[in-house]
């Protein structure tokens, strides 16, 4: 695994991330850490995510402001997350693109085949102010772009 200083907000993850994008909790305005369940299987899939989201942010060519990724299972249950949410395990971001609506980004992504070529999953959630993305398999029936 990279040398990343998890402690350190403004560590680097990738070319665009930080840790603070893939570890800070909003609603507890800290950082997540190891009581909080964050142990190396977690932080290897959120090297793996981000990795994905330069990618992601490179094909809209403009920043990308992250509003969670990783959820440890209490602050899931406190914010109302879903049971089995890909963020609990360090698989998923829901973020906006600075100047787009998340509209627009979700139907760029699905019209132009990218959830494919990223081997990523989206949620179809019209009108939300965010946009989900994970790294989980696609479902059952193939399908990558799914209603939560």
């Amino acid at each position: 695994m990279q040398n990343i200083d998890w402690n350190d907000p403004k560590c680097a993850l990738g070319t665009h991330f930080t840790v603070k994008d893939a570890i800070y909790l909003p609603t507890w305005a800290r950082l997540a850490n190891e009581s909080d369940g964050l142990d190396d299987t977690i932080k290897a899939n959120l090297l793996e995510l981000f990795g994905q989201m330069d990618v992601v942010r490179n094909q809209f060519n403009k920043p990308i402001r992250v509003h969670v990724s990783y959820r440890p299972a209490l602050y899931n249950v406190a914010i109302g997350g879903a049971q089995h949410s890909a963020h609990s395990e360090g698989l998923a971001c829901d973020f906006d693109v600075i100047g787009m609506d998340c509209d627009s980004v979700r139907k760029y992504i699905v019209d132009n085949g990218l959830l494919d070529t990223w081997d990523m999953r989206c949620e179809d959630l019209p009108k939300s102010n965010w946009v989900h993305l994970d790294c989980r398999d696609p479902l059952p029936n193939g399908k990558r772009f799914f209603i939560p």
